[in-house]
């Protein structure tokens, strides 16, 4: 009689974390259907961006792939990047924003100056 025992890390070893697994959805296919859907989605999320004036949209890339908007690029602050994935979000058909938003100036901060002082 052959009793097997199997226990915990005995078995081959494996790479990555059995804990979270995300498929990417930017590398997926996309049906006829869907690269339409996608198209008309970039459409609505950059004439989101060309119509605000808070948002300097000249160093971001903008991707849908299966609904899901794709961020990439340089913005000037912390303020404009939450400003830039709300944009994008606030477009009816948006499922989720990826941002890969990096800043160029990331100790910015914004004080309220008072309009009292004078400024030499």
């Amino acid at each position: 009689m052959l009793i097997l025992l199997i226990l915990p890390g005995c078995g081959p070893p494996t790479t990555g974390s059995p804990v979270y697994y995300e498929s990417s959805m930017e590398n997926r296919t996309r049906s006829p259907a869907t690269f339409v859907s996608d198209a008309v989605l970039l459409t609505r999320v950059r004439s989101k961006f060309i119509s605000d004036d808070m948002v300097d949209d000249d160093e971001i890339q903008i991707k849908v792939r299966h609904g899901v908007v794709y961020l990439d690029g340089w913005v000037a602050d912390s303020y404009q990047r939450r400003m830039a994935q709300a944009l994008a979000q606030s477009v009816d058909g948006v499922n989720r924003v990826v941002s890969r938003l990096r800043l160029t100036n990331p100790g910015t901060i914004f004080i309220n100056p008072d309009p009292r002082t004078p400024v030499f």
